[in-house]
């Protein structure tokens, strides 16, 4: 968990910042969707904090439903050619995902990084693991 040192930062200021979970200080990503080893400032080990494929599970439920119902709206109310729709399709595609992956892995690792702590909070560090209170997620 986040030391008395660190400020208590919600996960979706993390998520629309990219930044660490415990200091809200360093940057969380190398490149579009790389996440570093370790913060920059505080030292915080983002590895431990490994999210699997959440946020492409999130992207690909969101994103396919806005975009398959946008694309029948187009075809039904609108009716563009099928060219027409596929291009939009695609280029909203192109566009929209990245952007999801990275804030659905920043609000995962934030999470993650809420509900279990850090490793050396788990191993008997000075600051054990807490239940969060209502509402603090």
């Amino acid at each position: 968990m986040a030391s008395s040192a660190y400020p208590i930062i919600s996960p979706l200021k993390t998520a629309f910042t990219h930044r660490c979970p415990q200091c809200g200080v360093g940057a969380l990503y190398v490149r579009v969707l790389k996440i570093r080893p370790a913060c920059t400032h505080c030292g915080l080990s983002f590895a431990e904090h490994d999210v699997g494929d959440g946020p492409a599970f999130f992207t690909i439920l969101i994103l396919g439903f806005a975009v398959v119902g946008l694309s029948i709206y187009l075809e039904v109310v609108m009716q563009l050619s099928l060219l027409k729709n596929l291009s939009f399709s695609i280029g909203a595609l192109l566009l929209l995902m990245p952007m999801c992956l990275r804030f659905f892995k920043s609000y995962l690792i934030a999470i993650k990084y809420k509900l279990h702590g850090s490793q050396e909070d788990m191993s008997g560090g000075a600051h054990a693991p807490r239940i969060p209170k209502k509402g603090e997620l």
